[in-house]
């Protein structure tokens, strides 16, 4: 099969989020076209682990580790702290990862919570793409927020207002 093009797919550090963006890289890596599959080191440990044939079976699809942060000793199971680090990990990974010439990266798909990183990618000339990893209703709500604000059903902090009754 020829290689039609090099997509860099960078997942948030949580299997709900990394699962249907490896589904997708899946789907994209049927139609030739290489895939770098980003994702913090500590999940990429448990994805080998859980499936340690994954990248023979899957040799369009190359998995690299994003530093998260987790050997400087915080607690993984503090949301506030993964999202963090791993926040703070990015720009800088990406920079090293798309200048290099050898990648040969032509566009990079980030996952919604990334999404305040398109820039760096799209500096370098490159296409960029956000994948929404969530339900349907998940992506119609936050849709809505705004309309919810407007017409007082949540406060500016998004608290449910209660509605005495008539």
């Amino acid at each position: 099969m020829q290689r039609k093009g090099h997509v860099l797919v960078v997942a948030y550090p949580l299997q709900g989020h990394a699962a249907p963006l490896l589904k997708l890289s899946r789907r994209i890596a049927e139609h030739g076209i290489q895939v770098t599959f980003a994702i913090a080191e500590q999940e990429r440990e448990r994805m080998l682990t859980a499936m340690p044939d994954f990248e023979e079976a899957n040799q369009l699809i190359k998995l690299v580790s994003v530093p998260d942060g987790s050997k400087s000793g915080y607690d993984r199971k503090v949301g506030r702290n993964l999202a963090e680090s791993f926040h703070a990990m990015i720009p800088s990974y990406l920079d090293g990862l798309l200048s290099k010439d050898c990648t040969g990266i032509t566009g990079v798909i980030f996952d919604p919570a990334l999404s305040c990183f398109v820039g760096i990618p799209k500096k370098m000339g490159l296409k960029t793409a956000v994948s929404w990893t969530s339900t349907p209703g998940c992506l119609a709500l936050g849709l809505k927020i705004q309309k919810l604000l407007e017409d007082r059903v949540i406060d500016e902090n998004g608290k449910y207002r209660c509605f005495s009754p008539i």
